[in-house]
């Protein structure tokens, strides 16, 4: 209830965008040092640096950046559909020269198309984590967009073959 608060009064203090870009900074730097992310950490490892690499639901760019940073003779494809979180992913790929990331602002599923999504809101923080797919009747608060769906397999890579 507490971290919720704090994210509430950070979100309005410095707006979302800001907030989710410092906030993606900080998870950035301390990825290295939270125990429960040593299974990532050791999974990258384990990846040939050569080739594509896959983030589906790159959120805003915490997973992508060290995907890029571990394996810069890969080709990572980020997939983010929230465009919202697609902004602060596309940020951290500036701020830190992310040459070898490839991003796509769109959701991936078996058919083409539109969806809904919705980012969460929860005790009046938006919680970007959570981002969803709106289904039927909606309720729930947060902010909604309408985002283009692709199957993978109809993506047109732009830079690398796969």
């Amino acid at each position: 209830m507490l971290k919720n608060f704090i994210k509430y009064i950070l979100q309005k203090l410095l707006g979302l965008k800001t907030y989710l870009f410092i906030f993606s900074l900080f998870m950035i730097r301390k990825l290295r040092w939270d125990k429960r992310e040593g299974a990532f950490l050791a999974f990258i490892k384990l990846i040939n640096n050569s080739g594509n690499v896959i983030d589906i639901g790159a959120n805003i760019g915490v997973m992508t950046y060290h995907f890029a940073n571990k394996l810069p003779n890969t080709t990572i494809h980020s997939f983010e559909p929230d465009p919202i979180n697609f902004t602060i992913l596309s940020r951290i790929k500036q701020k830190f020269g992310l040459n070898n990331v490839l991003l796509y602002n769109q959701a991936l599923g078996n058919q083409n198309g539109e969806i809904s999504m919705i980012m969460p809101r929860f005790g009046g923080a938006f919680l970007h984590g959570l981002s969803h797919v709106v289904k039927g009747v909606n309720a729930e608060k947060g902010i909604t967009n309408n985002v283009e769906i692709k199957r993978l397999d109809d993506i047109e890579c732009r830079k690398s073959n796969w």
